[in-house]
């Protein structure tokens, strides 16, 4: 799967962050931020659509993937994890592209580091309307609100202790048009997160989920936003989207409606013409304009 692209490890912030890295450092780079429970690995299929014209960078965050496992204390900062990631490599203002919680990490490093990209892609961020907003979040994702741990946690303990061949049988049943890399790589990454993150993650995330309303609308970089139907799991609903237009007019939001949160694994090619065309005025060329 990724025979030819680098495989190394970083230091930032007193821990190692794992990398997956493409070929050919003369390129523009693209840095593509996974999602909870998820793998830099899992961006494979997309980076092999785009590494001809792309330095790409597929980081493990902090208790996911390859990376190190959370020590416990402070909660990690995942954002300042990201600006010293790409200071680290030496990449310039690169595009930026995450998913659900990579989404809100990458955002969170672009609003607090404004120099730090050049453009931001966000595939269905764990956005969530503030109670002053009068919009009904999806049940699915927050709760009613009287549960006692968060719906996300709590599915995510339930990985511990599966084996690889259970939690493939589980994929290739809930997503039998997934081709078997695919679905190998998201069981691989789910035997490898660190159980002793999901409390603290999912706990920021929730935290964190409306402090998006502050701050976008000082962002001025190239935006956009692919989120899925809302009744099949997307989290960012109609009416967020009128909130963030609103909030933002020069955010570009697309919806994909016959698929969910997943939108990459469940509608690849439409996901990546998708990102092409995002991409398009960023391309090998433009490496040398910073």
């Amino acid at each position: 799967m990724i025979d030819g692209w680098a495989s190394r490890d970083i230091d930032v912030n007193g821990h190692t962050l794992h990398y997956l890295r493409t070929r050919g450092s003369d390129k523009t780079p693209l840095v593509l931020v996974h999602g909870f429970s998820d793998s830099g690995a899992t961006w494979a299929r997309v980076a092999r659509e785009f590494e001809a014209d792309f330095d790409i960078v597929m980081p493990d965050m902090i208790g996911h993937g390859r990376s190190s496992r959370f020590a416990g204390g402070a909660a990690p900062d995942m954002p300042a994890d990201l600006r010293l990631l790409v200071e680290g490599l030496g990449l310039e203002r690169p595009v930026i592209c995450g998913h659900s919680m990579g989404a809100m990490v990458s955002y969170q490093a672009c609003t607090r580091f404004p120099a730090l990209a050049r453009a931001l892609f966000l595939e269905d961020p764990p956005w969530f309307p503030s109670p002053e907003s009068g919009i009904k979040p999806p049940d699915q994702w927050v709760g009613s609100g009287a549960a006692p741990e968060n719906p996300v946690a709590k599915w995510a303990k339930t990985l511990a202790g599966k084996s690889m061949g259970e939690l493939l049988a589980d994929c290739r049943r809930d997503n039998p048009s997934w081709p078997d890399e695919l679905a190998r790589v998201m069981c691989e990454a789910k035997v490898r997160l660190d159980q002793g993150i999901i409390d603290t993650l999912t706990g920021l995330l929730e935290s964190a989920g409306s402090s998006w309303e502050k701050t976008i609308a000082s962002v001025s970089v190239p935006f956009e936003i692919v989120t899925g139907n809302s009744e099949r799991g997307g989290i960012v609903t109609p009416a967020l989207i009128e909130r963030i237009r609103a909030l933002n007019p020069r955010v570009t939001v697309k919806t994909f409606p016959d698929v969910g949160h997943l939108i990459r694994f469940d509608a690849h090619d439409r996901f990546v013409a998708e990102l092409r065309e995002f991409l398009r005025p960023f391309g090998a060329a433009d490496s040398r304009r910073g």
